[in-house]
């Protein structure tokens, strides 16, 4: 550990020469951002609470499920929400929810002190015997492999096989399990969590036999508690900070990252990993943040349209799905943003670092293609670029580009899982520079 400090140490005085670039997003339209209310709108007609939303996650068929202060659980499928009304009041608000290798449906509750089960329509709820029973409700859940695991604020660590609980109270003989926060589960199926313990919030790895403490809030943690645990490709862990920073550990390092000069990443709830390996930041400061290597870039709620305070003054938890739209649980809703666009078939865009001499449209890749496909394209001096995608009879079926573009060689997805199999091609315009290639959707 006398290790693990100096290497922090040394880390944070090399961070603090680094220049860590910071912008503001600019205003951001319908195009961009949507904001779901499923109860209503009217907030001084007390429907605020049915759309004050704690939890969110997506499963294996890109079902967006979403946990609410006092109306149960919503589901997001083919632009309809669909309330269970099994799931309402009487399970309190929903911390924590978690899709399964099966793809049924966990979630947490802060009035429960069972495990409940969604699969297809069908709820099942396991209680915790009395003799191990929690002190309080649950607030976070997460699944590896064949066991459920859940915890609480002041209750450890429960493990449900399907059929047996188990509690977990010590971490070892001196630490015992107090109160856990943010689940996160690496690829290996080892869990890691926040625990209040004997000095503070520590960084825990279970692998499902045993407990291993990878910091002792000091120096990792600096000042106070760990929220909004992440999980990279490369099965770093990500956390948040009361101390305005957020960490990466790498298996051996912490590292930290403190964003610019006025700002403050107050209350980190939540961290998302992006599908190009970007962290997205949710935050109390009325804003999420997104961290591309030491760069952040904030992103305020009221420049995405929404006003000031409600809807969307914070967000409590964050998903990513496979078109890389951001799905966020705020106080006023469910808000899916994406900076590049939310059209359909489109899975995000990132500027490469090359610098182009012309303007160029690539063939697609692969081609022919099952469903999804790789577009390129390069412009050489600053641009507004559309790239549209048509069929055999010259109808406009998607725009996969409509917006200003720097210099740059750029790339984007198109996903054509609701077309059927044939020819189609796709149209790049870019100032006076026109192209149009071929693609072939064979399923």
């Amino acid at each position: 550990m006398k290790n693990l400090l100096k290497i922090f140490t040394i880390l944070i005085l090399l961070l603090a020469f680094q220049p860590l670039n910071f912008s503001q997003a600019p205003l951001y339209g319908p195009d961009k951002v949507k904001l779901f209310t499923p109860e209503g709108t009217d907030y001084f007609g007390h429907s605020w609470p049915a759309n004050l939303f704690w939890s969110i996650e997506i499963d294996n068929n890109g079902v967006v499920w979403a946990g609410s202060m006092a109306q149960g659980l919503f589901k997001y499928e083919n632009s309809i929400w669909t309330n269970f009304s099994a799931l309402k009041v009487q399970d309190g608000d929903i911390l924590g929810l978690e899709v399964d290798d099966n793809n049924n449906v966990w979630k947490a509750s802060n009035s429960n002190k069972e495990a409940i089960e969604l699969k297809d329509t069908t709820v099942s709820r396991y209680p915790v015997p009395d003799s191990i029973s929690p002190g309080s409700g649950f607030a976070c859940v997460i699944s590896s492999g064949t066991n459920i695991y859940y915890a609480g604020y002041d209750s450890g660590l429960f493990k449900f096989d399907g059929s047996t609980w188990t509690r977990y109270s010590k971490i070892n003989d001196t630490t015992y399990l107090k109160g856990v926060r943010s689940f996160v589960k690496d690829s290996k199926g080892n869990i890691w969590f926040a625990n209040i313990g004997n000095n503070g919030y520590q960084l825990v790895e279970f692998d499902g036999s045993n407990f291993s403490i990878i910091s002792n809030g000091k120096a990792e943690e600096p000042k106070g508690f760990l929220y909004g645990l992440a999980v990279d490709k490369n099965d770093h862990i990500w956390y948040g900070t009361s101390s305005n920073l957020v960490m990466e550990f790498d298996g051996q390092n912490f590292i930290p990252y403190p964003p610019p000069a006025g700002i403050s990443l107050t209350y980190i709830s939540a961290i998302a990993v992006d599908n190009y390996g970007n962290k997205w930041i949710c935050t109390d400061n009325r804003a999420i943040y997104k961290l591309k290597g030491n760069a952040y870039t904030e992103f305020k709620f009221s420049g995405m349209g929404l006003s000031f305070g409600q809807p969307g003054s914070w967000a409590t938890d964050i998903a990513v799905d496979s078109r890389n739209n951001l799905w966020m649980a705020t106080d006023w809703g469910i808000l899916e943003f994406n900076e590049y666009g939310l059209n359909s078939g489109t899975t995000g865009i990132e500027n490469t670092k090359e610098i182009p001499v012309s303007f160029a449209l690539s063939q697609n890749y692969p081609n022919p293609f099952n469903p999804t496909t790789v577009i390129k394209y390069q412009i050489p001096k600053e641009s507004f670029v559309t790239i549209k995608v048509y069929d055999i009879l010259g109808r406009e079926l998607n725009t996969l580009v409509n917006e200003q573009k720097s210099t740059g060689s750029y790339e984007v997805s198109f996903n054509a899982s609701s077309l059927t199999s044939g020819v189609y091609f796709y149209k790049i315009t870019a100032g006076s520079y026109t192209s149009i290639k071929k693609m072939v959707l064979l399923k």
